[in-house]
Formats: C-alpha cells, sequence, structure tokens
C-alpha cells in the first residue's frame, strides 16, 4: 500500500493549514485537540490500522502525565494520538521547528523543543521544557529511546526522568506491539494491522531528586520491556 503515504502527507498538510487558520479564533484551544486526534483516526483509517488499549484503568483522566513509549515505527505517533484519552503535546528535537510551515504549527500549538546540539543548549532547554510541563495543561509524550529501533528495545536516555521529576509530573509508561510490521523504519510501505497499546502503572516523581533519573529510567525501561513480553 505504498500509495497510502503521500495520501498521510497531502490529509497532514491540509490539516495542518486548518490548524494554523483557526488558531486566532480558537482560545481555549480545544478545536485544535479535537483536530490533531481528528488527523491521527484519518490517518489509521487511510493505512487500515486498528489499535487495541490495554490498561486505561491506570489514566486518571483528573490528572496530566509524561508519557514514555518505545518506538519503532512512524505509526507510533497517530496511533498513540487517535488511542488514549489524554490531550497530548510532544518534546521534539528543535531542529524540527525550522522546518517552514510545521515549524510555525509545532510553535503555534506549544509543543516543547529540546535542543541537542551542545551541552549548554541542552541543559538550558531541557530546564525550558520542564517549566514549560509544570505550567501546562496537557500530558507530554516522549520517546526516549531517541530514534526508531529496528530491532528489539533500544537503551532509554535519562532526560524523560528528569523531566518528570524537575516537573512534579508522574511518568506513564507506555509499550507498543504490531506497529514495526505495520510500517518498518527506513520502509516505504505501509500494512494494514493491528497495534496494541498497553498502559503501565504511572510513577510517581514529586519530590524525587535529580539523582534518582536513572534508577527511575531503569526502571522505566524495564516495565515496558515487561508488558511487551507475550502473554
Amino acid at each position: 500500500m505504498a500509495y497510502t503515504i503521500p495520501v498521510c502527507i497531502a490529509t497532514t498538510g491540509i490539516l495542518i493549514g486548518w490548524a494554523l487558520a483557526a488558531l486566532p479564533f480558537d482560545r481555549s484551544g480545544e478545536f485544535n485537540a479535537w483536530l490533531f486526534r481528528f488527523w491521527a483516526r484519518s490517518i489509521l483509517t487511510i493505512t487500515r490500522v486498528r489499535v487495541r488499549l490495554r490498561g486505561v484503568e491506570h489514566i486518571d483522566l483528573s490528572r496530566r502525565y509524561i508519557c514514555v513509549a518505545n518506538h519503532s515505527s512512524l505509526i507510533d505517533i497517530p496511533v498513540l494520538v487517535a488511542s488514549l484519552p489524554l490531550r497530548l503535546c510532544f518534546v521534539a528535537k528543535e531542529e524540527l521547528f525550522r522546518i517552514p510551515v510545521f515549524g510555525a504549527y509545532l510553535r503555534r500549538m506549544r509543543h516543547i523543543p529540546v535542543a541537542r546540539s551542545n551541552s549548554r543548549a541542552a541543559a538550558k532547554s531541557m530546564a525550558d521544557a520542564a517549566r514549560a510541563i509544570a505550567a501546562g495543561m496537557r500530558s507530554v509524550l516522549l520517546f526516549p529511546e531517541g530514534t526508531r529501533q529496528v530491532e528489539g528495545l533500544g537503551e532509554f536516555k535519562e532526560g524523560a526522568a528528569l523531566l518528570a521529576i524537575r516537573s512534579g509530573v508522574p511518568l506513564l509508561p507506555l509499550a507498543i506491539d504490531g506497529t514495526k510490521r505495520i510500517w518498518p523504519a527506513r520502509s516505504v510501505v505501509i500494512s494494514p494491522g493491528v497495534a496494541d497499546v498497553f498502559v503501565g502503572e504511572p510513577a510517581v516523581t514529586e519530590g524525587l531528586p535529580s539523582s534518582a533519573r536513572a534508577d527511575l529510567t531503569g526502571k522505566l525501561r524495564h516495565e515496558i520491556e515487561r508488558m511487551l513480553q507475550p502473554c
């Protein structure tokens, strides 16, 4: 189904245009939150991907979370946005915010940039991100592996745990299974299929010292690895 990729790109471009046009009139952000989920569900409809969500009882709808998931496919983002009952924004690499039109959309939708160019810039952007998360009203999604994994579960960077500790927001572990078969990394073909999303128990971070981030990251990776094991 190689034809689906151009259709997905066109759909994304159209909906970004609608989102940017609606921003001056959408003071509450509700319309664009709905549009974001509509985009995700449209992508899944086009690609004929169905999602099974397990463990939703671990989500308290009155709270916000730093959601942490494994990452093996470009379809992971619409799978999570469409299925989770949370209003999500993303922590993304700063370079994405420099892309014309798309970067403007990311900024206006208050997604959070993180610099990776040097240690000083990275430290400042992490501090800014923690303040934005603490002050915000949406849950935040991160992929701690940093990039899509071709095989297995990669090493987790400690940034997600550090952001959670600094902002005092609980970590919500998410395990995604099946998307690697649907749209493998570096492939130009999307196959219809079923994606499973498993929600683990949130990890409380309020009051933890920054030095706990390594231990917290290890526990987070172990929990996601456990949820990915066959039953």
